[in-house]
Formats: structure tokens, C-alpha cells, sequence
């Protein structure tokens, strides 16, 4: 399903009473199937310790494609351990202390949100999506550990 399918299909289904946990275990439980038959195709590797909050599930669907949802949510679980309030590297690079935060742990280089804005979920994975589509999973640690990097 492509992300407008899916924003679609979400849409509906909350247009038709169906509560945001139920869409989302709907959504889970597709990915798990999805990924299971994906990875026995091609035996990528496989994370299947995650258990990200379900609102950030939702997230991440809206801003990622739908065939890196599950790779995202590792990407989380991996930088932050899904504590969108996560402040780390506070260590110089360059001579420069760059800390990184929320959710996908983005540093405050310049012209990248502030410290405030990406504390808040959803705009720390909208930017996380847009530097996804720019660079792919490269900018983050957690994706090299978890082969998503060439």
C-alpha cells in the first residue's frame, strides 16, 4: 500500500468509527506479515524486538513510505528507545557540541528545526522522513547497526 493509500485507508477508517488503536493494530499486523514474507524472500535481517508507542506507529506512516514504516520504527527504537523527549551526543564534533533529540535523535545543524520543534513527535519525523528521502537511512547510527546502510 502506497502512502496515499494508507493516509487514505486511515482516513476511512476513522471517518467510520474505527478507534486509532484498532487502525493501528490493523496497520501493525499487516507490517509484521508484510515483513515476515519480505525478509523470507530475501533474508533481510530482522528486528523483531520493537514495540514502538502505537501513536508513533501512526507517525511514522504518515511521513514514510509504507515499505520503510517497520525500518523506521527500528530506526527509533534503536535511537531513542521511543522516548520522544531524548537529548543525546553531547559531545564535540568538529569543536562543536551538537546535541541531537526526539525521537530519530536529529542534531541541531544549521537550517534543521531547533531543539523545541524536534522534541515534538511529529515534527521530529516529518524532518527525520525528509532527510530520509534525501540521504536514505545514512544519517543515523541505529541504521548502519541494523544493515539498512550500504
Amino acid at each position: 500500500m502506497d502512502q496515499n493509500k494508507l493516509r487514505q485507508f486511515i482516513s476511512q477508517a476513522l471517518m467510520s468509527g474505527h478507534g486509532e488503536e484498532s487502525i493501528v493494530n490493523f496497520i501493525k499486523s499487516n507490517m509484521k506479515s508484510n515483513l515476515a514474507s519480505s525478509a523470507s524472500s530475501n533474508n533481510a535481517p530482522v528486528g523483531s524486538n520493537v514495540t514502538p508507542n502505537q501513536n508513533f506507529v501512526s507517525l511514522v506512516a504518515k511521513y514514510f513510505p509504507q515499505d520503510q514504516v517497520q525500518n523506521a520504527l527500528k530506526v527509533i527504537q534503536g535511537e531513542s528507545g521511543g522516548n520522544p523527549q531524548a537529548v543525546g551526543d553531547n559531545y564535540p564534533i568538529k569543536g562543536e557540541i551538537r546535541p541531537s533529540y526526539g525521537l530519530f535523535q536529529i542534531r541541531t545543524f544549521p537550517n534543521r528545526p531547533s531543539p523545541e520543534q524536534l522534541m515534538d513527535p511529529e515534527q521530529n519525523v516529518a524532518y527525520a522522513a525528509q532527510l530520509y528521502k534525501n540521504q536514505g537511512w545514512k544519517p543515523w547510527t541505529a541504521a548502519r547497526k541494523l544493515g539498512l546502510v550500504n
